[in-house]
C-alpha cells in the first residue's frame, strides 16, 4: 500500500510540474532534410508540442544548408514553449535542401529566342562563359523569361542576359549568363571515339552544328567524304574532322607480302616482295625484294599492289643486285 501511494504522488507531481521539469519531453533533430521551402517547429525539435507546426522562417536555397547553434535552438525553445534546453554547446541542428542544377540546354532554350529577336544570325551557337547552374527542387516544374538581354550584333557577337527561374517549391531567382553568338555550320563530327587507323563507318559519324570558329576552314561538311576512309589520329566524339584527320583505306599494310609490277611500253614486270610500310590508294610506301634485299619506293595501286615506276633504283642494294631497275 505504502508503494502504491508513492507511485501515486509522483504521479500527481509530474501532473503539475512546471515546463522545466519535462526536459526529455522535446528531442533534438540532429539534421533535417527538407522538402519545402519553410523551416516548421517539427523541423528542428520532436514532440515539439502544440506549435510543431509553426512556420519559423524561409529554408535554405535548393541545394544549400543552414546550420541553427545552441543558443538559438535554446531560444527558439523558449518563445514556443517546447520542453528542451541545450546540454551543451556544441547541440545544433544541420538544415539541408535536395536540389539539382538547372541544366544548361533548358537556358539556352529560353535564351534563344530573345537572341534571335535581336538579330542573331538564322543559324548560330551560344556560347556561355563563367556558367554557374541555379539549383531547383528535384522534380520542380522549372519556367524561363528573359528579363534583359544587351547583345552586340554588329561588331563582336557578345550578349550579356539576366534570366528568372520560376520553380514549384521556391522563391524566385535570377541568374546572370554572359557570352558569345556565332554562325554555325553543320559539320562531320564522331559520334564516339574513333582509334588511330581505324575505318571510319556510316555510324561513326553524324553532322552537328557548330560554331563557325570552332569549324574552321579544313572542316568537312560532307557525309560522303568520311565513310570508308581511315581515321590518321585518335578521334574525339562531337569535335570536327577536318581533312587531314583522314587517310585512304589501308590496301597494303606493313609486313604483308605485296605483288610489285613495272610496266615499261608493252613490257610488264613483277615480283614478289615484303612493305615496310602502310599505304592507301595512291600512296607511296617502300618495298624489299627479299632475295636480293634491295629497296625501291612503290605506289599503291590495290590490296597488296604495288607499282614501280620506269626507271626507278633502288633505294638501298645489296652488292650490284637491283629490283626490277628498268632503263
Amino acid at each position: 500500500m505504502r508503494r502504491t501511494a508513492v507511485l501515486v504522488s509522483f504521479a500527481v507531481l509530474l501532473a503539475a510540474a512546471p515546463p522545466a521539469l519535462a526536459a526529455l519531453a522535446a528531442r533534438l533533430r540532429a539534421i533535417v532534410v527538407l522538402d519545402a521551402p519553410v523551416v516548421r517547429l517539427c523541423d528542428l525539435f520532436r514532440d515539439a508540442g502544440p506549435n510543431a507546426a509553426r512556420v519559423l522562417g524561409p529554408g535554405p536555397a535548393p541545394g544549400g544548408r543552414i546550420v541553427v547553434p545552441a543558443a538559438q535552438l535554446a531560444a527558439i525553445a523558449r518563445d514556443y514553449d517546447v520542453a528542451w534546453h541545450p546540454l551543451s554547446a556544441a547541440d545544433q541542428v544541420v538544415i539541408e535542401r535536395p536540389g539539382r542544377p538547372l541544366a544548361r540546354a533548358a537556358l539556352l532554350a529560353a535564351l534563344r529566342p530573345a537572341l534571335a529577336a535581336a538579330g542573331a544570325p538564322g543559324r548560330f551557337t551560344i556560347g556561355l562563359a563563367r556558367f554557374v547552374a541555379p539549383m531547383v527542387p528535384p522534380g520542380a516544374k522549372v519556367k524561363l523569361a528573359v528579363e534583359s538581354l544587351s547583345y552586340d550584333r554588329a561588331d563582336s557577337g557578345r550578349f550579356q542576359a539576366t534570366l528568372a527561374v520560376f520553380a514549384s517549391g521556391m522563391s524566385p531567382v535570377e541568374t546572370a549568363l554572359a557570352g558569345v553568338v556565332e554562325g554555325e555550320r553543320r559539320v562531320v563530327v564522331p559520334r564516339h571515339r574513333i582509334a588511330a587507323g581505324q575505318r571510319i563507318g556510316a555510324a561513326d559519324v553524324a553532322l552537328r552544328p557548330v560554331g563557325t570558329a570552332l569549324a574552321g576552314s579544313r572542316v568537312i561538311t560532307d557525309l560522303s567524304l568520311v565513310v570508308g576512309l581511315d581515321s590518321r589520329r585518335s578521334l574525339a566524339p562531337g569535335q570536327p574532322i577536318r581533312r587531314g584527320d583522314l587517310a585512304p583505306p589501308t590496301l597494303v599494310r606493313k609486313g604483308a607480302a605485296v605483288v610489285i609490277r613495272v610496266h615499261a611500253g608493252a613490257l610488264s614486270l613483277s615480283a614478289q616482295g615484303i612493305a615496310l610500310g602502310s599505304g592507301g590508294m595512291g600512296e607511296v610506301v617502300q618495298v624489299l625484294n627479299p632475295v636480293s634485299h634491295a629497296i625501291l619506293l612503290a605506289v599503291v595501286t590495290g590490296p597488296d599492289r604495288l607499282r614501280v615506276s620506269p626507271g626507278s633504283q633502288p633505294l638501298l642494294a645489296s652488292g650490284s643486285a637491283m629490283l626490277m631497275a628498268v632503263r
